[in-house]
């Protein structure tokens, strides 16, 4: 049993010793040959990094090859020198991920003469079967981007869409996970039919997806991006854990050049067309702000580069048609929702089983008559099962229907009524259970996002990486009963989501053929949802000991028997 334990521990050890990381940098490979198509064994190659200065020197291998393995993004000059023929260079740019092959002819000569190859260069990968589409950081900052979502870009790739309209990934109705960017799409890319939940969001090489919706966590500023690759087809098995794309995002790093950028955008009401259904033009205000700076701590060693977004956006949710209490109603009185020809629709009758309900409709039934378009509009008692001003003798409406006496009134049942805004439709009909109410509702939204890296070149084989990202955003669906004279809760509360990653990379180059790529990765998303105004102390505010239901309010009491009884003025003033 032991000796198969130990054989079993000693395969998943070479297992996981072929496994490979899910990285983001690139690799060179290549064949130098001699005039005659020979192989050159022991030529010396340098790789230098044009932007920090690094360099990675090695000798080609007894067939004449070379590997330099772990290259970030960016633009690099590879040199080739031998004694007995001239110098051979080549500048190249190296994408996400890219395995590019740079196999160059020596020419007989002195090494001093330099001959620098640029149409000779293979463009072609040739090392792998992958089909994708890299979006170079010129094209993310210079592209007409609408909301600065760099998503948006994916859909250049062949195969790649947005799905199926409204789909989870593209948060139809501001998910508390998936509404940031909301408006451009979100993170919703249906890659060669697939569903947007299928994708791999990578970013430097660490995990990026959403646990709910497999979605993005940390959205880059567009001016932290260095590029970004979507891979839609047979990507190398590294990667695996889904079966559509996957979308690797390499952050920018700090060069030995100071470089960096301001930027605001503004979008306002100003040109905006009118909405037929309100009275003025809602509000419209969208400002995208930020910057970024990068450069070198210590030339040719540390790099730093941060960059700070912000997002301040007043854009209409939609026009709220609602019932409120009219003045009248704000009064005690109701008689606005009687309907003597029997249509009323505001109010409904008292339930046969209630205390005393019973016997109120055998004696009084005038009192409880219907019509086929509906009942008379009455306002009961709860104490006695009747309407409010009924007159029992003739088993007929008293002068004072509908009318709550001042004795009846709870404070704050009263306070209730009179916490709604003010009817603004001219109109209404109360009886028939018209809407009296009309306001444009607006969601507010503010992004705080804040990325930091830090690369340090320890020496030409090892080099470090670390990276900090937070988000500090809110949602805020304006309550659309609240103004400042009334404090209602309404609407659909605030969505608060805090996204924090770090990522931190360690790169060792062993040998020519040996290199050890380490990465750690910490990343959560705090999100949630919060109702309306839950700050707000509204049972204080209405004069209540205990809090209430938003609906449901005190607004009867019987002076008989000193109780407080709940009635509720939402479908009509049933009691």
């Amino acid at each position: 049993m032991k000796t198969q334990f130990l054989v079993a521990l000693f395969l998943v050890l070479c297992l996981a010793g072929s496994a490979l990381a899910q990285t983001d940098t690139a690799r060179i490979f290549g064949t130098i040959t001699d005039p005659t198509g020979a192989v050159i064994p022991n030529a010396t190659v340098t790789v230098t990094d044009k932007a920090t200065g690094r360099t990675q020197t090695l000798k080609t291998g007894g067939s004449g090859d070379y590997v330099v393995n772990a290259l970030p993004v960016g633009k690099y000059h590879v040199e080739v020198k031998l004694d007995g023929f001239k110098t051979a260079t080549a500048d190249v740019g190296l994408e996400v991920s890219q395995v590019l092959e740079i196999s160059l002819k020596l020419e007989t000569g002195s090494a001093s003469t330099t001959v620098d190859v640029t149409g000779d260069v293979p463009l072609v990968d040739t090392a792998t079967s992958s089909a994708g589409e890299v979006i170079q950081g010129t094209q993310v900052t210079e592209l007409p981007l609408n909301g600065r979502n760099f998503t948006t870009l994916a859909l250049l790739t062949p195969g790649v869409s947005r799905g199926q309209y409204s789909n989870n990934a593209s948060a139809p109705n501001n998910n508390a996970e998936t509404w940031r960017n909301a408006e451009s799409g979100g993170a919703a890319l249906a890659v060669n039919g697939l569903r947007p939940q299928s994708n791999n969001f990578i970013i430097d090489g660490i995990d990026n997806n959403d646990s709910m919706v497999n979605t993005l966590v940390i959205f880059p500023a567009i001016e932290d991006i260095a590029e970004f690759k979507t891979t839609t087809s047979v990507p190398p098995a590294e990667f695996g854990r889904s079966g559509g794309g996957v979308v690797q995002v390499a952050t920018k790093s700090g060069t030995n050049s100071i470089h960096g950028a301001a930027y605001w955008f503004n979008r306002s009401k100003t040109a905006a067309a009118d909405v037929f259904s309100i009275p003025t033009t809602p509000e419209l205000s969208r400002n995208q702000f930020g910057a970024s700076l990068g450069g070198p701590i210590w030339k040719n060693k540390i790099f730093g580069f941060v960059d700070y977004q912000g997002w301040r956006q007043n854009v209409p949710a939609g026009v709220q048609n609602v019932r409120v209490p009219t003045a009248l109603m704000r009064q005690g009185n109701f008689t606005e929702v009687l309907s003597p020809g029997g249509t009323g629709s505001a109010t409904s009758l008292p339930y046969s089983g209630l205390p005393g309900c019973s016997a109120a409709m055998t004696a009084q039934p005038n009192a409880f008559l219907t019509t086929a378009k509906g009942n008379y509009g009455y306002v009961f008692n709860p104490q006695t099962c009747l309407p409010f001003g009924w007159d029992t003798t003739a088993d007929a409406p008293g002068a004072n229907i509908n009318i709550i006496p001042t004795a009846n009134q709870v404070t704050a049942g009263m306070n209730y009524l009179n916490a709604f805004p003010v009817a603004n439709v001219p109109g209404a009909n109360p009886a028939t259970n018209d809407t009296n109410f009309r306001r444009a509702q607006q969601n507010i939204t503010n992004m705080d996002d804040y990325d930091a890296r830090l690369d340090v070149v320890a020496s030409s084989r090892d080099t470090i990486f670390a990276r900090y990202s937070l988000g500090d955003d809110f949602l805020n669906n304006v309550p659309f009963l609240q103004d400042s004279g009334h404090f209602l809760p309404s609407g659909n509360g605030t969505n608060p989501s805090r996204p924090r990653q770090v990522a931190v990379g360690y790169t060792r180059v062993i040998s020519n053929k040996v290199i050890n790529e380490f990465h750690y990765g910490y990343i959560r998303d705090i999100l949630g949802y919060q109702q309306p105004d839950s700050s707000v102390a509204l049972a204080a505010g209405l004069g209540t000991r205990t809090p209430i239901p938003l609906r449901c309010s005190a607004v009867c009491r019987s002076s008989a028997a000193g109780s407080e009884t709940s009635a509720t003025w939402a479908t009509a003033a049933r009691i």
